[in-house]
């Protein structure tokens, strides 16, 4: 029955209004951090001798740093391919199994959840588990969550990519506490 679905092309992504609104409106924010680069870049080249235009321009690049692109980076513990060999072959096996890209990293925390993302500017798939969740499920089950979670990575859920993705990051950053 899957592989009818698949083939029918009814999993398949579909570029809809939503996510062109989406995609334009985080082109907006990439924007505006190359426009705050460009301007203080300006006035610092441009404007050097005029001290008031001078700390404008200082503000604009600080401003632009702050509102870089920001990627995913996982807080979580890793396990590591050598410590965890078996899990790392039940994940490929599935991913293979499914299509999927095989995930670069696994990562383990204390919630009552998994997650899939794209890490760093080479895009790294890595796939998360909570404790709670993987204690709580039977073998069957677990497999069912990372097949799930690997499934966001075949269909490029729209928050999945980085233009999106970064945007969002961007958005919501807490700039002093990190």
């Amino acid at each position: 029955m899957l592989e009818t679905v698949i083939r029918n092309g009814i999993m398949k992504p579909r570029l809809t209004g939503i996510k062109i609104a989406a995609l334009t409106l985080a082109l907006m924010v990439h924007a505006v951090s190359l426009g705050l680069i460009a301007a203080g870049c300006y006035l610092l080249i441009k404007h050097y001798t005029h001290v008031p235009l001078l700390i404008i321009g200082v503000i604009c690049i600080l401003a632009a740093w702050l509102a870089r692109p920001r990627t995913y980076k996982p807080k979580n513990t890793l396990l590591s391919r050598e410590q965890f060999p078996i899990l790392y072959q039940i994940v490929d096996e599935i991913a293979s199994a499914m299509n999927a890209y095989p995930v670069s990293e696994i990562y383990i925390d204390e919630d009552y959840n998994a997650f899939f993302a794209n890490a760093g500017f080479k895009r790294r798939n890595i796939l998360g588990l909570g404790m709670p969740l993987i204690l709580s499920l039977n073998k069957q089950e677990l497999v069912a969550v990372i097949a799930h979670e690997l499934a966001h990575g075949i269909n490029g859920d729209s928050n999945r990519g980085f233009v999106l993705n970064s945007a969002i990051r961007t958005l919501v950053v807490r700039t002093f506490v990190r």
